[in-house]
C-alpha cells in the first residue's frame, strides 16, 4: 500500500444528499445500482461495462441536462435523496416527453406524428420482424441530415419512435409523464446545492462533436463538460488576483473616512495598533504597502519600512501613521481567504510540475511558472507550455481553489489518462485535501489511481451491474 508523507485523508460518510441512482436498461442489457455512502466512490472495471455512460446520466440528471440524457439508451432511473422518502422513477419516454413539451414542438424535437410522416416519406414502415441496426443507423442519418438534427438526438427520437410501435397490432403508443421530470427537477434544486464538476475523458469530448455532428470551425463554440485549454485556468488566476487588488483599494479608501472619524472623536488611536505591530512581521507590511500601488510613493513606502525595521514608528511622533499601518494591516486580512486559495493551489500543483513552478508573488499579485533549473534568472513560461498531464492537474485544481472555493461534487472519468504513476497515486488524496470536494464519484482502469488511503474504497463495477430482464 502506497503511504503518503502528507497528512491521511479519510473516507468520511457521505455528506451530500444524493443517496443512490439506479439505471435500468442501460444498452437494454444492464441493471447498474449505484449506492453513495461515502464521499470517495471508486468503481473499477473493464471496457464495455458501460462506465462512462453511467458517469454522463449521474451528470446529466444533477445538472438537469435531460436533453443529453435523451440520448442515452435506457429504460427507466430511479433516483433517491436522503431526506426524502419518495424514490424519483423517470423512464426514457418521460425525458422524451419533457423535453419535447419544452421545446414547443420546435427546433431538434418533434412530435411523433411528424416524425411518422418522415418514415413514410422514406418509405420505412415497422413490421412484425422488427429492424436490424443497419436500418436504425440508416434512418438516422437521413432523418438528421434532412432536419439537421443532431445525430445522437435524431437516434434517440426513433429508438423511442420505434419502441412505442414495434407491435403493429398495439392501440395505443406508450407515452410519457413530464410531470415526474418537473417533479424531479424541483427536488434536485432543493437537495443538491455543490458545484457539479465533471471532467470526461479526451475521447469522449472528441466523441461527442463526432456524435453532434459538430464541424471543425465550430469546435470552440460548442459547450465542453470541462476545457483543459489553460485560457480557463489563466482567466481563473486574473479573477482572483483582480479581486485582491479591488478588496485592497476598497479597503484603503473606507480607511480613510475610519481614520478622519476616529481622529475627529479623538482618544487613544494606540490602544491596540501597538500590540497588533509588534508581532507582525516585516514581510506582511511589505505587502500591504504594495497593495495599495501608487496610492503611498515609493519613497514614503521605503521610509515607513525602516521606521517599522528601527522600531522609532512606535514614537509618540508617528502614531496616526502607526494607526494608519495598523488599519491597512487589518484590511490585509480580510484579503486572506484569496491569498490562502491561491498559496493552496501553487503548493498543491507544484507537487506534479516536472523542473518547473508556480511562484506567487503577494506584493506585486502576480502568479507564474518559472523553470526550476534557471529560477535564479526568473525565466518564466506560459500555461500553454505545460505537458498535457500537467495541464490536466493545473486545470482540475484552478476549479477547485482559484475559480471558486464552493462545495463540489466532482465525476471523473478515467482519471489516470496523461498522468505518471505516481501522480496518479496522489491525485485523489490532493482532491480531497482541498476540502470542497464533498462527493467524488470516479471510474479507472488503474490500480494506481486507488494506491494510496482509499485502496480499500475502490469497487468492482460488475458488482454493482445485473442483466436485464
Amino acid at each position: 500500500m502506497y503511504i503518503m508523507s502528507e497528512k491521511r485523508t479519510d473516507n468520511n460518510m457521505n455528506t451530500t444528499e444524493l443517496e443512490f441512482i439506479n439505471i435500468y436498461g442501460l444498452f437494454g442489457r444492464y441493471d447498474i445500482k449505484i449506492p453513495f455512502d461515502k464521499e470517495v466512490n471508486i468503481f473499477i472495471g473493464e471496457n464495455g461495462l458501460g462506465k462512462t455512460t453511467v458517469l454522463n446520466c449521474i451528470y446529466y440528471i444533477l445538472e438537469k441536462k435531460f436533453t443529453k440524457l435523451e440520448t442515452v439508451n435506457f429504460l427507466e432511473i430511479h433516483i433517491k435523496f436522503r431526506n426524502e422518502s419518495k424514490v424519483h422513477e423517470i423512464s426514457t419516454y418521460d425525458v422524451a416527453s419533457y423535453n419535447l413539451k419544452r421545446s414547443g414542438y420546435h427546433g431538434v424535437y418533434m412530435d411523433y406524428t411528424y416524425l411518422e410522416h418522415l418514415l413514410n416519406d422514406f418509405n420505412f414502415k415497422i413490421t412484425d420482424a422488427g429492424i436490424s441496426e443497419e436500418e436504425i443507423e440508416y434512418l438516422v442519418r437521413k432523418i438528421a441530415r434532412q432536419t439537421d438534427m443532431p445525430i445522437s438526438v435524431a437516434r434517440r427520437q426513433i429508438i423511442n419512435y420505434i419502441r412505442n410501435n414495434e407491435f403493429p397490432n398495439r392501440k395505443e403508443a406508450k407515452k410519457g409523464d413530464n410531470k415526474k421530470i418537473d417533479n424531479l427537477i424541483s427536488s434536485i434544486s432543493k437537495n443538491i446545492q455543490q458545484r457539479i464538476i465533471y471532467l470526461p475523458t479526451y475521447r469522449r469530448i472528441e466523441d461527442d462533436f463526432n456524435k453532434l455532428n459538430i464541424k471543425s470551425d465550430e469546435f470552440n463554440k460548442a459547450e465542453l463538460l470541462i476545457r483543459f485549454g489553460m485560457s480557463d485556468v489563466q482567466n481563473s488566476i486574473e479573477k482572483i488576483l483582480g479581486e485582491i487588488r479591488i478588496e485592497a483599494m476598497k479597503g484603503f479608501n473606507e480607511m480613510t473616512g475610519v481614520l478622519l472619524k476616529q481622529y475627529a472623536d479623538g482618544g487613544n488611536i494606540i490602544s491596540t495598533t501597538d500590540i497588533l505591530l509588534s508581532s507582525v512581521d516585516i514581510e506582511t507590511v511589505k505587502i500591504v504597502l504594495n497593495r495599495v500601488g501608487n496610492e503611498i510613493e515609493e519613497a514614503y513606502k521605503e521610509k515607513i519600512l525602516k521606521l517599522i525595521e528601527k522600531r522609532e514608528i512606535y514614537n509618540n511622533d508617528y502614531l496616526y501613521l502607526l494607526n494608519l499601518i495598523g488599519k491597512l494591516i487589518s484590511n490585509y486580512d480580510l484579503q486572506k481567504k484569496y491569498d490562502d486559495r491561491i498559496k493552496k493551489f501553487t503548493e498543491t500543483c507544484n507537487k506534479y510540475l516536472n523542473n518547473k513552478k508556480f511562484y506567487y508573488n503577494q506584493s506585486t499579485l502576480t502568479l507564474e511558472v518559472y523553470l526550476d533549473d534557471i529560477y535564479q534568472e526568473e525565466v518564466t513560461i506560459k500555461l500553454t507550455q505545460l505537458s498535457s498531464g500537467e495541464k490536466q492537474i493545473v486545470s482540475l485544481f484552478s476549479k477547485l481553489y482559484l475559480e471558486s472555493d464552493e462545495k463540489s461534487i466532482i465525476i471523473i472519468d478515467e482519471p489516470e489518462l496523461s498522468l505518471s504513476l505516481n501522480w496518479q497515486k496522489m491525485l485523489l488524496p490532493d482532491i480531497m485535501r482541498t476540502n470542497n470536494c464533498k462527493l467524488l464519484i470516479t471510474v479507472t482502469h488503474s490500480p494506481f489511481i486507488f494506491e494510496n488511503e482509499f485502496d480499500f474504497d475502490a469497487k468492482e463495477m460488475r458488482k454493482y451491474i445485473r442483466m436485464h430482464n
